[in-house]
């Protein structure tokens, strides 16, 4: 892969980055130039990023205060964040809402809502002054899905929380990348061809985090299938 878009020197951490769509963020990155921070619970999927001398796979993803400590404390040791990335959160088809069962639904807020949380956490205070925060997010957020409607209300939920961190953060730039389209990934056969790619997710990240930072906003770029990179 290669790109127009320079991160040379810039420490960039990857949340999700194992997953069908963080693996093209990842890999974009680098081919930008970035060094790139991979915290993950499976390290046979991390294994699968292959090996870059920039690219560093950290052990654990925060599931609880504990978690959040111990990834702070890692980064800590390396000198500030330049960005960050949240790609965090499964789709979920089921049965409608008011028939969803009760641990169908925590499992989606722990795998969504709460991985935004805690990432966050430990990601937001690493971050240098003028530091970029960007979040992944997808067009339920602006609409219900129906059969899919625990999908609209997190992600309702995860644009507040993005919000609300540019509130508390005036030092940082944060950045919402909402995905108006079905992820051609990897793992997903026969593919439309109006579908945006996960490769193209991964440029679109690229491009935003060269971009000068403007702290103390929220920023939102939409990425649809008319959008080609």
């Amino acid at each position: 892969m290669t790109t127009a878009h320079n991160l040379s020197g810039r420490r960039i951490i990857v949340g999700g980055g194992t997953g069908d769509v963080g693996v093209e963020i990842v890999a974009a990155l680098l081919a930008a130039g970035a060094d790139v921070i991979v915290p993950g619970r499976n390290m046979a999927k991390a294994a699968a990023l292959g090996g870059h001398a920039r690219l560093s796979v950290i052990e654990g993803f925060p599931e609880d205060d504990a978690g959040v400590a111990a990834l702070r404390e890692t980064l800590s040791k390396t000198g500030p964040l330049d960005g960050a990335v949240a790609a965090l959160g499964p789709w979920f088809h089921g049965p409608a809402l008011t028939e969803l069962p009760k641990a169908d639904w925590d499992h989606m807020v722990e795998a969504s809502l709460s991985s935004h949380y805690l990432f966050a956490r430990a990601a937001i205070p690493s971050l240098a002054d003028g530091g970029q925060y960007l979040m992944i997010n997808g067009g339920a957020a602006l609409c219900p899905a129906p059969h899919s409607g625990i999908v609209s209300i997190l992600a309702a939920a995860q644009a507040m929380m993005a919000q609300v961190f540019a509130a508390e953060h005036q030092n940082l730039e944060v950045h919402v990348l909402m995905l108006l389209s079905i992820i051609a990934t990897r793992a997903r056969l026969n593919p439309d061809p109006d579908w945006v790619t996960a490769q193209e997710v991964g440029q679109k990240c690229a491009a935003l985090l060269a971009t000068a930072a403007q702290p103390g906003t929220v920023r939102q770029t939409i990425l649809t299938s008319g959008d080609r990179i």
